[in-house]
């Protein structure tokens, strides 16, 4: 693959589907990054040229399934690295403070170490993943990052790209050797000496001895090499990203995923706040006569809920006591199907997740207008109870739409009534902090704290 020219990293040569004029501002941002005086520009051309040739040779197989079960994922892999980056990119600059080569180069050497241990993996994992989105293996981005080493990652892209780009490597710089020495150093993994460092793999069973030996200079390029093709990864996702946000925005789900792995807290609370700008007014309108407020609201969640996929409710009763529950009746077949088949409770708690769906939306639109919310499945024949009611306070709603609350929150403290009796939901919150513990998911569902049973202390949230 031959180097490409500097010029290749104008934005709006590396943009498929959009202009930079699209969103001057952020990609003023985007377009500063790519030409970033650190590192080697010809290299970072060709590493982000190929990597938004092949991003978008995935996005061109199914749009929608690359952005929602790959790319954004693997965001939300790449965004629990941060911390690592930043302190891997000081480390290296630090390493230039010492005029001494042989020094320098031990400095380096601890640099290399760090990028392959707590960084290149997940950054391979989405050349990897694409890959197996476009040869149709794609498994979940937890099997595609967790599922195989960092070594197997590589030796699986690098054949397709050597393949594809006559011999041209994205991991040129990833030796396993070095990879090796460097990560059990002990007393023989590498030597620093007057003009080489030398590399040992040592396998331990036979004590057989893999040996690479690099100059001064090239433990240098390597280095900067690796963490260039980090950061062209990074730069990568961010100019696909940037290109794709109009197919990301253009439905709820796409939304939402966007939301969900992408955005941290204070940004989704944001996007919230964007979204749902025009209720409060509505809610707060002194002029406003209160069957016209209800009327516009009504609007507004049942909207709310098509965009969802989610059936409207098909009774919404107002209660005269003080304060004024909001009932919504859900008669959706397919919710009232599992539920007729559920043939215990906790089958029966199981089905019903959905309806807490409802009551979240409501209490999104209408605030404290009302207090509590109720959802219910339709009574039965002869004014026989409801499957299902949930009712939940409006102050847990909020609590979870501000992501200080999670669905065991909403589970154990809302009141749940199947066939007319009360049930309780009985949450062993030690446990469930060991379960989320051994999660390896991308993602880690809020919950509110609560003193634990062993220490008494709040268990994390």
């Amino acid at each position: 693959m031959p180097s490409a020219p500097h010029s290749l990293l104008e934005l709006d040569g590396l943009l498929y589907l959009r202009s930079s004029q699209d969103d001057p501002e952020v990609a003023a941002d985007i377009q500063r990054a790519l030409l970033m005086p650190l590192g080697d520009l010809a290299e970072r051309s060709d590493n982000i040229h190929f990597l938004l040739g092949l991003l978008h040779e995935a996005r061109q197989r199914d749009e929608t399934g690359y952005l929602q079960r790959v790319f954004l994922p693997w965001v939300a892999v790449k965004n629990r690295a941060r911390t690592h980056a930043a302190r891997v990119y000081s480390s290296f600059v630090g390493a230039f403070l010492d005029d001494d080569v042989a020094a320098r180069s031990n400095e380096l050497v601890r640099v290399y170490r760090d990028v392959v241990g707590d960084l290149f993996d997940p950054y391979a994992t989405l050349v990897s993943a694409s890959y197996q989105f476009i040869e149709g293996t794609f498994d979940g981005i937890e099997v595609a990052n967790l599922g195989s080493t960092e070594l197997g990652k590589v030796e699986y892209a690098r054949s397709r790209i050597r393949r594809d780009n006559e011999g041209w490597d994205l991991f040129q710089h990833y030796d396993p050797v070095v990879r090796n020495a460097v990560s059990h150093a002990g007393s023989h993994g590498y030597e620093v000496h007057e003009d080489t460092v030398i590399f040992r793999n040592v396998r331990r069973s036979d004590r057989k001895v893999e040996v690479v030996r690099w100059t001064h200079d090239e433990v240098l390029q390597h280095t900067a090499g690796l963490i260039e093709t980090v950061r062209s990864i990074s730069l990568a996702e961010n100019v696909f990203g940037f290109d794709c946000i109009e197919t990301l925005m253009s439905g709820f789900d796409g939304v939402a995923a966007l939301m969900n792995y992408a955005f941290d807290e204070d940004q989704r609370r944001e996007m919230r706040e964007r979204i749902d700008a025009g209720i409060p007014a509505i809610r707060a309108a002194p002029d406003m006569p209160f069957g016209e407020k209800m009327r516009r609201l009504r609007e507004i969640l049942d909207e709310n809920l098509r965009v969802r996929g989610m059936t409207p409710p098909s009774a919404f009763v107002r209660s005269s006591e003080n304060p004024t529950p909001l009932v919504l009746e859900v008669d959706d077949p397919e919710l009232n199907r599992a539920l007729a088949e559920a043939e215990t409770d906790e089958a029966v708690l199981n089905a019903a997740i959905p309806l807490f769906r409802y009551n979240l939306l409501a209490q999104t639109v209408y605030g404290d207008l009302f207090e509590p919310y109720v959802t219910r499945t339709p009574r039965g024949p002869d004014g026989a109870p409801s499957r299902v009611t949930l009712e939940t306070p409006g102050a847990l709603l909020a609590q979870y739409d501000d992501e200080t609350a999670g669905l065991i929150d909403l589970m154990f403290e809302s009141a749940i009534w199947i066939d007319g009796e009360e049930a309780r939901v009985q949450v062993d919150f030690d446990a469930w902090a060991e379960r989320e513990d051994l999660d390896l998911g991308v993602q880690r569902f809020p919950r509110k704290p609560r003193p634990s049973l062993l220490t008494g202390a709040s268990s994390p949230t």
